[in-house]
């Protein structure tokens, strides 16, 4: 309701979200969170945002990559947990 129909966010997968969020804030990126979060459900998934006041309204998103097996999230076998 306040800025109509928008996209809200934009998501990118890493095989290394700890590592990817470190490499953006060397590159002068602003990151919202001191710490990836992420679900207690699935504690190997992470996420952590640049915020849309930095990228034209639209948050961007660097979330640890995942699979799908028997309709469920899941690691990616060989990706850090």
């Amino acid at each position: 309701a306040k800025r109509g129909e928008i996209v809200h966010h934009l998501a990118f997968l890493s095989s290394d979200v700890d590592e990817t969020v470190d490499q953006l804030r060397e590159g002068g990126f602003p990151i919202l969170q001191d710490e990836q979060t992420g679900p207690d459900t699935y504690p190997w998934l992470r996420w952590n945002f640049v915020p849309n006041s930095w990228s034209g309204g639209v948050l961007i998103e660097v979330a640890q990559r995942y699979q799908v097996s028997d309709g469920r999230w899941a690691p990616v076998p060989g990706d850090p947990q």
